[in-house]
């Protein structure tokens, strides 16, 4: 069994992210109330779930891979896919995505959010050795299934 947890670097990013949503959500709210305005209360409110749940989530995130199956937690979902089922395993740390089928030769597509650091170019290289690392071996754990 092997896990992947992010750094403390991205679990900081984005627990700041999901506390601006509850920062101007819970502005919003305090404004709406006293306005009176309830369609901006409504959103505000969801807003502020929504922050919530991202900054509870943060830290259950996470990949692990046993024997059998490989459980992704990822920011809103928790997913567990069985080693037979995994079809691709998507090594390009910017954009690292899971790939499975399920019974009805349909394919299922996840983004592993735990290892992905995102689209942007900025990024230098040194910062995406782990998670390429991670990806190979989870790539060479799918491929062994298949000897």
């Amino acid at each position: 069994m092997f896990v992947y947890r992010p750094t403390l670097a991205w679990r900081f990013a984005n627990s700041a992210g999901a506390s601006t949503f509850l920062f101007f959500g819970g502005s919003a709210l305090a404004w709406s109330v006293a306005e009176g305005d309830v369609p901006v209360a409504a959103l505000a409110s969801g807003v502020i779930v929504l922050g919530f749940v991202w900054l509870v989530r943060v830290f259950r995130v996470r990949v692990i891979v046993d024997d059998a199956e490989v459980q992704l937690r990822n920011l809103f979902r928790a997913l567990r896919i069985p080693r037979e089922q995994i079809t691709e395993v998507d090594q390009d740390p910017r954009t690292a995505r899971l790939e499975w089928s399920i019974p009805g030769r349909r394919t299922r597509t996840a983004t592993i959010s735990a290892v992905a650091v995102g689209t942007s170019y900025l990024l230098p290289a040194s910062t995406l050795d782990v998670p390429r690392q991670f990806l190979v071996r989870l790539d060479r754990w799918v491929r062994s299934r298949e000897r």
